[in-house]
């Protein structure tokens, strides 16, 4: 599909792996609508950046887990774009909880997982459809992990709402063809803020576990992510693990 000219929508979009995605669909052409739900300073700069890069641009508030925050947001983005070629949900939470310390694992961190991750991941997508349907061919990408393929990751209940997406993303694909493609892009452990601060020989350690002896970083994730839109029509259901042959 060329994107060029067309528009998408992204969650997350204003840090890390959601502004890379969202930088790399400007480069090819489409016009980026984006929901961002903290660091608004942050969302205004991603704004203007990719305005200054010849696209229409347009930020929007969300919070994925309230349902009728995403109706109304999604009937902005109608109003000021009209429809969509593609959704990448972005948006996600988690907590940092050793998974044998069962009783930090506390029933509203579950709550406020799940709501997010998966509710919101498929409140989304729902009211994502219309737009997408106005066009012959469109595409949606969920970006899960690889924490719901092998039940690792910063949490249980993360794994877990990560192995829901990506199952969800096989009942979407389902549900919306034969126009819309639904896939899900499952990195691992990507450089970003959240490992920043992570000690180094545990760093080195991860690292030293793919294939490619080094972790992903958010562009190469974001190529990932726009193989799926703009070099093919014909992938739908997949997960692709983009973490350096860590998981196979």
């Amino acid at each position: 599909m060329d994107i060029k000219g067309k528009n998408v929508f992204l969650t997350g979009g204003n840090t890390g792996m959601g502004h890379c995605i969202a930088m790399d669909l400007a480069k090819h052409g489409a016009n980026v609508a984006f929901g961002y739900f903290d660091f608004e300073e942050k969302a205004s700069e991603v704004e203007k950046e990719l305005q200054s890069m010849g696209v229409k641009a347009k930020k929007y508030y969300i919070n994925i887990s309230n349902e009728q925050s995403v109706i109304n947001t999604l009937k902005e983005v109608e109003n000021d774009f009209n429809d969509l070629s593609a959704l990448i949900n972005v948006a996600g939470m988690t907590y940092v909880i050793d998974h044998k310390d069962l009783y930090a694992m506390k029933s509203e961190y579950w709550d406020q997982i799940w709501s997010v991750n998966v509710k919101g991941t498929f409140f989304v997508c729902r009211e994502a459809k219309r737009l997408l349907d106005k066009n012959k061919k469109a595409c949606i990408v969920n970006i899960t992990s690889t924490a719901g393929m092998n039940g690792k990751g910063s949490c249980i209940a993360y794994a877990a709402s990560k192995a829901a997406e990506i199952n969800m993303t096989r009942s979407l694909a389902r549900a919306f063809a034969p126009n819309i493609r639904v896939c899900s892009v499952a990195p691992g452990l990507v450089q970003t803020n959240f490992t920043k601060d992570m000690d180094a020989a545990r760093f080195e350690k991860l690292a030293g576990e793919t294939c490619i002896q080094r972790l992903v970083v958010p562009e190469e994730v974001a190529a990932v992510v726009g193989s799926l839109i703009y070099d093919n029509d014909i992938l739908t259901g997949i997960t692709i693990a983009a973490d350096g042959g860590r998981q196979f």
